[in-house]
């Protein structure tokens, strides 16, 4: 989801992306970005992640979180294809 600017005045928490977001004064009741990405490549290519006031906003990511089901499909498959494994 891209946030518009206005939406960015209002948000404590942004789920997604911040896309958008180029000055602090944008967001300034940030505090907490969920990625739905496992990394953060594409965020600290912005310029404003590098800048001293983004030490106030915490960042997660969803790194990990399909290991599990992605496990479970495979032994599921293998089960169901190949009787032998």
């Amino acid at each position: 989801r891209v946030y518009m600017k206005e939406e960015y005045l209002k948000a404590d928490v942004v789920y997604g992306s911040t896309t958008g977001l180029e000055r602090w004064e944008q967001a300034p009741k940030l505090k907490f970005v969920q990625l739905v990405s496992a990394g953060v490549d594409a965020m600290v290519r912005q310029r404003i992640w590098h800048e001293k006031e983004a030490g106030r906003v915490a960042v997660a990511t969803a790194a990990g979180v399909h290991m599990t089901p992605i496990s479970q499909v495979r032994v599921t498959h293998c089960w169901t294809r190949e009787p032998h494994f």
